[in-house]
């Protein structure tokens, strides 16, 4: 096998001496493809129904003919889903299992299609209860053959299919049909560009009339427009020897295979980017040899020599000439094929196996976290969901948060308090996280719980989360962590020992007589309401005359503002009435619920002193961003000390009522572990906390750099030093061109995310699109602190905005291509650019002696340079806002430091 090679400084060091990076001229762009030798058209797996032994294959061969349902289409954001109106239609899939036709009765409404390739997941008896009040006038075993197909994209752009099956076996064939497509669909978006090539195949093939297709619905599917270039798509129609009729321009559907389209596809949409890197690599020669193959690996794509046989095997994976194949050399069109496939890709997905178990203490892990998780929009007049928290666990989320407020039937409601947001049963949200808590991660979740209700309610609340997690729930401490008494050594537990479990954060009941309340605040007022009121109206939505302060103290769920406070906000011309509204009133943490706390109890944050000295590594604070950000700037290195022993969350401050997100990185470089973001607005920030977690799989959790996870870092995130450990890199990238952009002028803006001396942008000119080619070559030099950096590419004209988020440590150095994705990370089908990268490694720049430092498990801090391993290529070639908490928070904890 291809031993995957470390992006070695050696290799790139010797890169540079040699001159061998590489930047093709005059060269024209054509669009991404990805392997060429794709065969099957939508594989649908086969399984039997361990109830009536129907195959999937049967299933779906009865469901293209049609079925009879009651239907009603439902959005996961409605406010009032039980208002759905039912309808009787007819449901098929077409021939290709490409599309799902509804066929309504009546003419009242027009016939839907859903593409199958949106399906994300079949569920059975989802919802029962909120279903259209028409339903419910069916007998009662109509109930129990209810199928809801959930479709769409993104996090929010979602929609649910509720089917209820006319008889028992109707219900078996679509349970079992469903499933299998829903299964099929999510292995083809490993694959976008195959994907998108078989549905243009299709799409073709639907066209067809008397059993021919005509060569040019064939043309304008692949977007060949220009006459010489449909002239050269005849020739290459005989090329390829296929027979068709030269009078009519016709193909007979017969000979249309799949191979033949993608054939003509690959010959009309010759890279000659690519052509003159492989120009510039081979001189006046028309092949590459093995050799020379082998030495482009070694110096351009940063790998390991390589053994010959498995460079044979790479060349025979993607040589599409037999007799260059049996030579043994890359004909342009190979090279071609390797570069597009995806060992092309820039993304490092070695990064993927790389985590390994999870040994260390969860402080010194960054949790992936959300805010206010029920929201799907606004802060102020959005809905509340039970999808969102489905939707956010599925994206590998470990922390979410339920804010709990007292129910008007004894079970507390789950929504933003004094505001107009919609509200659903604490039951059902935890019913939700149970179900979908360990699909994406097996790692722990953590419920940060906003606690605003009686005694009476929160003992409901400790009683199911009993019942419905059973033993997901964490029941004791293990480890040293049980002993509280040495709080210098005790530390938490691994992720990888919390395997499956599920933990609570809140306050706990003190003991000895020592009361933990719940301040609730309650408005007599109706301050917020009013003007939550008057935002959804559309009345008030210009802000300018309200100021930060008084929106924080109303818009959000914290605690009334102290006395402290209040001062200093009416020096800043705050009306004295903003706070005549609130009333005090405390409320006992219930034991129940207090005896459910286990590692991650919240207290109030006073000071760094009073953390070390005072509290247990199982005790954790809570900061809004403006106030953790001033913490950042005056004690970063006391802020990153803190968060070794101890976890700290930090969210939305109220004033963004928008759901904007912060910059989550200047919190990371401080060691917070959960920052938390508003999920629902896929903005940079998001994008960010997307590339962060994407390094594992979405696994939810990512070791920090080393300078962090040591008591006696020395590492300070805004000094210019370099971090001990950490080995500086310089990144050189040229951005060569662009495929499937927008036909308009296209520029591409590189934005670098670290900590202050790394964060820079650079853009392009701009070029005309769709297939523009830049030549752009920028060099960032010497970046400080690699372990936290992020690389954002985006390409932005009026209407549409292309985007790629990458952390720098899953960069591959050579000649890359960079898939685009929308700002929900949707990737965009062949939208990509062609890069070439190469990082240069100064070991030489570092500190001849690294800090002293101590740690749990070491006492140095090695060399942190990733060495993360290529994937091999012969594998490629086989084919909170938490309630009162916040008083007496950061700033003091500054102070009194």
């Amino acid at each position: 096998l291809l031993k995957p090679g470390p992006r070695s400084r050696h290799k790139q060091q010797a890169m540079s001496k040699q001159g061998a990076h590489r930047t093709p001229s005059n060269a024209a762009s054509q669009p991404v493809v990805d392997e060429s030798n794709v065969r099957v058209l939508h594989v649908v797996p086969k399984f039997r129904d361990v109830n009536t032994d129907l195959e999937s294959s049967v299933c779906i061969e009865e469901m293209r003919k049609g079925s009879k349902f009651w239907l009603w289409l439902e959005d996961s954001r409605a406010k009032n889903p039980k208002d759905g109106t039912c309808y009787k239609a007819t449901v098929k899939i077409d021939e290709f299992n490409d599309q799902l036709t509804v066929e309504f009765d009546g003419k009242k409404q027009k016939t839907r299609q859903i593409s199958i390739a949106d399906f994300r997941e079949t569920r059975l008896n989802h919802h029962i209860k909120l279903m259209p009040k028409a339903l419910k006038l069916l007998p009662e075993n109509h109930r129990e053959r209810y199928i809801s197909v959930l479709y769409g994209q993104g996090l929010l752009n979602l929609h649910f299919l509720n089917l209820v099956a006319l008889d028992e076996r109707q219900y078996f064939i679509w349970k079992t049909g469903l499933k299998a497509l829903a299964q099929a669909a999510a292995a083809n978006k490993a694959n976008p560009t195959n994907k998108y090539l078989q549905s243009t195949y299709l799409h073709v093939c639907s066209q067809a009339k008397k059993d021919v297709v005509k060569v040019d619905g064939i043309l304008d599917a692949l977007h060949v427009h220009e006459k010489p270039r449909r002239k050269h798509a005849l020739q290459m129609l005989e090329k390829l020897e296929v027979d068709f009729n030269k009078k009519t321009k016709t193909i007979a559907l017969e000979k249309l295979t799949f191979e033949v389209f993608n054939s003509l596809r690959n010959e009309l949409e010759e890279r000659a980017d690519i052509a003159a890197v492989f120009k510039e690599l081979v001189g006046e020669g028309e092949k590459m040899t093995i050799e020379r193959f082998g030495e482009f690996l070694t110096v351009d794509q940063g790998y390991d020599p390589t053994d010959r046989v498995v460079l044979e095997g790479v060349i025979a994976a993607f040589e599409p000439v037999a007799e260059a194949r049996e030579q043994k050399v890359f004909t342009v069109d190979g090279f071609t094929n390797y570069l597009l496939s995806k060992d092309g890709d820039v993304y490092n997905t070695a990064e993927l196996a790389k985590q390994g178990e999870l040994q260390e203490p969860l402080s010194h892990y960054y949790i992936s976290s959300s805010h206010n998780t029920y929201l799907s929009g606004h802060q102020l007049t959005g809905v509340s969901t039970v999808e969102m928290y489905t939707q956010v666990l599925l994206a590998g989320c470990r922390c979410v948060e339920i804010d709990c407020w007292d129910g008007p039937d004894g079970e507390p409601l789950v929504y933003h308090g004094y505001t107009l947001t919609t509200r659903i049963r604490f039951t059902e949200v935890i019913q939700a996280i149970k179900k979908y808590a360990f699909v994406r991660s097996p790692y722990p979740v953590i419920l940060s719980i906003e606690n605003h209700c009686c005694l009476l309610q929160q003992e409901f609340m400790a009683t199911k989360f009993t019942e419905v997690f059973g033993e997901l729930l964490v029941s004791e401490q293990v480890g040293k962590a049980k002993t509280t008494w040495d709080r210098v050594s005790a530390h938490l537990p691994s992720p990888e020992a919390l395997k499956y479990k599920i933990l609570i954060k809140n306050r706990k009941r003190r003991q000895e007589g020592e009361v933990a309340t719940v301040k609730r605040a309650m408005r007599t007022s109706t301050n917020v309401t009013a003007m939550a009121k008057q935002f959804n109206a559309g009345e008030a939505t210009d802000l300018k005359d309200v100021t930060n302060e008084e929106l924080d103290s109303l818009v959000t769920d914290e605690e009334l503002p102290n006395e402290k406070e209040q001062k200093e906000m009416l020096k800043q011309g705050v009306e004295a009435q903003a706070f005549k509204g609130y009333e005090k009133s405390t409320t006992n943490v219930s034991k129940p619920l207090s005896d459910l706390v286990k590692y991650t109890e919240a207290v109030t944050f006073k000071s760094f002193s009073h953390a070390r000295t005072e509290q247990a590594c199982t005790q954790m604070s809570s900061f809004p961003e403006r106030k953790a950000l001033v913490i950042t700037k005056k004690a970063p290195r006391e802020f990153i000390q803190h968060n070794v022993r101890q976890l700290t969350r930090v969210y939305p401050q109220g004033t963004r009522i928008d759901s904007s997100n912060f910059n989550p990185v200047p919190l990371w470089a401080c060691g917070c572990q959960l920052v938390a973001l508003n999920y629902q607005t896929s903005d940079v920030a998001m994008q960010i906390e997307r590339a962060m977690f994407e390094r594992n799989g979405h696994a939810g959790y990512i070791l920090k750099s080393k300078p962090m996870r040591y008591q006696s870092t020395s590492f300070d995130p805004l000094s210019n030093d370099l971090a001990p450990g950490v080995v500086p890199v310089t990144f050189d990238i040229t951005i060569i061109s662009g495929q499937h952009l927008p036909n308009a002028m296209c520029g591409v803006t590189v934005e670098l995310f670290g900590i202050p001396h790394d964060t820079a942008v650079y853009t392009t000119d701009k070029i005309k699109g769709p297939h523009p080619v830049w030549n752009a070559r920028k060099n960032f030099d010497r970046l400080h602190f690699p372990d936290l950096l992020f690389v954002r590419f985006s390409v932005s004209v009026p209407g549409c905005t292309m985007q790629r988020t990458l952390p720098f440590n899953s960069i591959r150095p050579g000649y890359r291509h960079i898939g685009l994705q929308s700002e929900d990370g949707t990737p965009i089908v062949q939208a990509s650019l062609f890069v070439c990268t190469r990082i240069t490694y100064h070991e030489d720049l570092m500190p001849k002696r690294a800090s002293r430092t101590s740690s749990l498990h070491s006492s140095s801090v090695p060399s942190d340079r990733s060495t993360s391993p290529m994937p091999t290529l012969s594998e490629v070639g086989a084919g909170d806002k938490d309630t009162e908490e916040q008083e007496e928070e950061a700033q003091s904890g500054v102070s009194a430091e």
